[in-house]
């Protein structure tokens, strides 16, 4: 099958072809995603699966006026055998997408315990209009640990080209996507008080593939975290991140994903009773 790459990234969106038609349900969307990378210092593959589903709607986001974000739930799961000594669920986050005049613009994400988290207060977006192998300069404002305070935020900058469209392997078969992709350069200053913090170097590139309706179909990239000397501290590379099934209302396309959380439910269930406390301190076994 010949592509014709269209000239612009909102002209490649609108001429990728629909999974199904639209229907009305009130049923949570859901997407699973398989997670393969290296991880820093270390030669041997690391994998997992994401489970990202739907929550709710925030409205006044972060106290700003009109400003409303979709909350999703994203679950980390172990991949590969299961075993009763190691918990299947390694953690969870909450992502924020925009909606409405920022629809399916990213607004960061929240360990469910508030441990760490980037939450934008703007997102200047990545326009429609960016011409083939035109990049942008993606302008956001961000609290952080770093800086947590919203009259301080931390300004960040990602560049973001829009390189062509393409045909991968998605859930259900070939897919035509759009393809951007995209480098940062971060540098997170602490001005959150504590003097055990120190400032912070986050390096990042890749490659999204895009499906219909803006949905992250794979992903390409690397990540580091480097003190402010160049030494890194944590990060990957090589990671590829693939939609492996998605639920939209009541279809179904590839992998279930609610089929998937069962599963992981049942592995939960049979870790905790095998790990139960039995000597009453309150903890589990490990």
């Amino acid at each position: 099958m010949e592509l014709t790459t269209p000239a612009t990234f909102g002209e490649c969106i609108a001429s990728l072809p629909k999974a199904f038609e639209d229907s009305v349900s009130e049923l949570k969307n859901s997407a699973l995603y398989h997670v393969s990378r290296t991880n820093l210092n270390t030669d041997e593959p690391w994998h997992s699966y994401l489970l990202v589903t739907e929550k709710d709607v925030l409205n006044d986001w972060q106290g700003i006026a009109g400003l409303d974000v979709k909350r999703s739930l994203v679950e980390f799961y172990h991949a590969g055998m299961p075993s009763l000594e190691v918990d299947p669920l390694m953690g969870e986050e909450y992502e924020y997408l925009g909606i409405g005049d920022n629809e399916g613009r990213y607004f960061g994400f929240q360990d469910i315990e508030n441990r760490w988290y980037a939450l934008n207060l703007t997102n200047g977006g990545f326009s429609h209009l960016a011409q083939l192998n035109e990049t942008q300069t993606v302008v956001s404002t961000r609290i952080t640990p770093w800086a947590p305070s919203v009259d301080d935020p931390q300004e960040i900058e990602e560049d973001i080209t829009y390189v062509g469209k393409e045909i991968i392997e998605g859930p259900d078969g070939p897919q035509e996507v759009c393809v951007q992709s995209y480098a940062y350069d971060l540098t997170y200053i602490n001005k959150s008080g504590d003097e055990n913090r120190n400032d912070l170097n986050i390096k990042g590139s890749g490659f999204n593939y895009i499906g219909y309706g803006e949905m992250l179909v794979k992903t390409i990239g690397s990540y580091t975290d480097y003190d402010m000397e160049g030494n890194p501290l944590w990060g990957y590379k090589d990671q590829v991140k693939t939609l492996q099934g998605y639920t939209e209302g009541a279809e179904v396309v590839g992998q279930n994903p609610v089929e998937f959380k069962s599963y992981m439910d049942l592995l939960r269930e049979e870790y905790l009773e095998y790990n139960k406390d039995t000597d009453g301190d309150g903890a589990l076994i490990v």
